[in-house]
């Protein structure tokens, strides 16, 4: 996950995990272009695509710049 940040960091792009510790370590740091952890059921694919499409309405890319956010 630490190379997949990288990558997404240097396209400005949020990455997407399900790691909870990696997020966790991650919340820690503030240079990325942002975090999301899916906390949601694994099979749930339309749940996620629901959180994140609502997320991506209430946020801007310079809002999520080194945050964590956790989804469910």
């Amino acid at each position: 996950d630490d190379r997949h940040l990288r990558v997404a960091t240097e396209r400005g792009a949020i990455l997407v995990t399900r790691d909870k510790p990696f997020a966790g370590r991650i919340s820690k740091q503030s240079d990325h272009a942002g975090l999301i952890c899916w906390n949601g059921a694994l099979d749930n694919y339309g749940g996620l695509v629901r959180r994140l499409t609502e997320f991506a309405e209430a946020h801007t890319a310079e809002d999520v710049v080194g945050k964590v956010f956790w989804l469910k």
